[in-house]
């Protein structure tokens, strides 16, 4: 996972056939969520909302 500033956490969870994720800021309010049907894929995802993130909030 990149490392991005704008983030203080992530979850990712599975839940019956699906994967959860849920991605927080600073202030520790919810700032995407997704779901996918693998969980490489529920990391791919999150991988991207990290990189977004970095990408627009650099602090």
């Amino acid at each position: 996972m990149p490392d991005a500033a704008a983030v203080l956490a992530y979850s990712l969870r599975e839940e019956g056939t699906a994967w959860m994720w849920r991605v927080y800021d600073l202030e520790g309010e919810l700032v995407a969520a997704g779901m996918a049907a693998s969980k490489q894929t529920a990391q791919a995802d999150l991988a991207q909302v990290y990189a977004e993130r970095a990408e627009t909030d650099p602090n």
